[in-house]
């Protein structure tokens, strides 16, 4: 019966449109059929196995499209718009349930997804504004107190104060996945 599995479960594969993904594993219903009933007698018997499934597919391009709006409009809310995707999600599927009397088919899908932070031309010049005047020491304390910034890195090139003249300072931002 598994060999009977596999070879129905190929063919089936094999129907697959190029944008589609088949939902495994399929259902199959095996019905075994002896031309003589259990008890009697007979010099030959011939017995006759038949496998029906039922495979079903999904759109692949269609499911990866409502996966990423699903996943941005997550982001929203969790995060606030000022995080953006980075890359494409990597999804999987964990598990499929097929309801062949509906003939619907429920997905639990796993996504993973990088996001990070940026920060606007108005976020800039308030961050200017925060350290102008500061130490090299205050200034890290306030930028890593941002929201958004893991890591500071200072380069004061007159003494140890950062300008007051927010022209003379430059941010360099860098995204690190």
């Amino acid at each position: 019966m598994h060999h009977l599995d596999q070879s129905v479960q190929a063919a089936l594969s094999q129907q697959v449109q190029p944008d589609e993904t088949l939902v495994t594993p399929v259902p199959c219903r095996s019905r075994v059929t002896p031309d003589h009933q259990a008890g009697s007698e007979a010099t030959q018997i011939s017995v006759t196995v038949s496998e029906t499934c039922t495979g079903q597919v999904y759109t692949t391009s269609a499911l990866h499209t409502l996966l990423m709006q699903m996943v941005i409009q997550q982001a929203a809310k969790r995060l606030g718009k000022s995080y953006k995707l980075v890359g494409d999600l990597q999804t999987s599927i964990t598990q499929a349930t097929i309801n062949a009397c509906q003939g619907t088919v429920t997905l639990q899908v796993k996504t993973i997804s990088t996001w990070v932070y940026r920060f606007s031309q108005a976020q800039q010049q308030q961050l200017k504004l925060i350290i102008r005047g500061k130490s090299k020491n205050e200034a890290t304390v306030l930028l890593l107190r941002t929201p958004g910034v893991q890591t500071v890195s200072l380069s004061i090139k007159n003494g140890t104060i950062i300008p007051t003249d927010v022209q003379q300072i430059h941010l360099v931002f860098v995204e690190t996945l």
